[in-house]
């Protein structure tokens, strides 16, 4: 208890106790000066809130063992609401039903190299999202394309049909279009989505002006 309590009031080391789904119970006075958050706004949020995202994999990873307790110390970087990123070498601990995760500040020394890790890390996330947005890009348009054949190829099998013998009334001029349907010309060819115009032929003309103008 007396090595709880001093951690727990340490200036220096941070202290974070929570539950397996991430939900921050406890913290101490150093992980609140890190994060420029009091107690009362961190306890019952989510320790994830705080860690940057390639390091929130280990802390998923971990919560999912049936024994959390990390044997290696491992370096993770906290985030503040202002950005400020802190990188601390860390363990994790179980701690009855709760696990523990106690920090220490990291030697400069090794502070350059731990900024460039972060800053591949970021950009990795962004190439992945990025990677992700562009495959969701190519499958709407391959399913355009798919749509665009399927058109094609109907229009073709229409045309098809067009080029090949229909019977045709010859009374009426309907055209046979089913076993027992039939329709104009004019009909089938705008159900099937072929574009038709209107004019007159030259004989139709010639009447049509007799009739306007004798």
């Amino acid at each position: 208890m007396a090595v709880h309590a001093l951690i727990h009031r340490s200036r220096t080391l941070i202290w974070a106790r929570f539950s397996r789904d991430g939900t921050l119970l406890a913290v101490n006075e150093a992980l609140e000066r890190l994060i420029g958050s009091p107690a009362t706004d961190l306890e019952g949020a989510s320790i994830f809130g705080i860690l940057a995202e390639h390091d929130r994999e280990w802390i998923r990873e971990r919560l999912g063992a049936a024994d959390p307790s990390s044997q290696d110390p491992r370096l993770a970087n906290f985030v503040s609401p202002s950005h400020a990123v802190h990188t601390l070498r860390c363990q994790i601990f179980l701690h009855g039903d709760a696990v523990v995760l106690v920090g220490e500040p990291y030697v400069d020394e090794d502070r350059a190299m731990a900024d460039q890790l972060l800053e591949l890390n970021n950009e990795l996330s962004v190439l992945s999202r990025e990677n992700a947005r562009r495959n969701r890009e190519l499958e709407a348009a391959r399913s355009k394309l798919e749509e665009t054949l399927a058109e094609l190829e109907d229009s073709h099998w229409h045309l098809r049909k067009i080029q090949e013998h229909i019977p045709l009334c010859m009374r009426c001029g309907k055209m046979k279009t089913g076993e027992a349907e039939w329709a104009s010309l004019v009909d089938y060819l705008r159900s099937n989505k072929v574009f038709v115009s209107h004019g007159y032929c030259p004989v139709c003309a010639e009447k049509v002006l007799a009739q306007v103008d004798p």
